[in-house]
């Protein structure tokens, strides 16, 4: 029987044995009236359980991707640490401390095909 005070709520009406009293009970709408008192509201356990469960796998999920890319991240980081120190040893031990003497050749001059005369070419509009 709805609640005239509250109509998200029913009045339950229970007997006790043996006598003509009786109890009333207010129970939510949404879990009705059982034989001895309220029903118990188990439902929202697995509607709001499975809720939880995806959040907390989507965020372990999220941090195992952060913890693989920060691994991947650091390797990456220490061998383009180790390939720069070969580079500077490689460029550091061909180097030689005096120029070599380059032989003086004539260059034969370089063709223009452009529409622009040589003179203007380091000319800024």
């Amino acid at each position: 029987m709805f609640s005239a005070v509250d109509p998200s709520f029913y009045d339950c009406f229970y007997g006790i044995a043996n006598t003509q009293s009786q109890v009333v009970e207010r129970c939510y709408k949404d879990i009705g009236c059982c034989q001895y008192g309220c029903c118990n509201n188990d439902s929202w356990h697995t509607k709001y359980g499975w809720a939880v469960a995806l959040i907390v796998i989507f965020c372990i999920l999220v941090i195992i991707a952060f913890a693989i890319w920060l691994v991947v991240w650091l390797i990456n980081r220490s061998k383009d640490k180790r390939q720069k120190r070969e580079l500077m040893y490689e460029q550091a031990s061909f180097s030689s401390p005096t120029p070599l003497p380059t032989p003086i050749a004539e260059t034969p001059p370089v063709e223009q095909y452009s529409f622009e005369p040589p003179y203007a070419a380091s000319y800024r509009y």
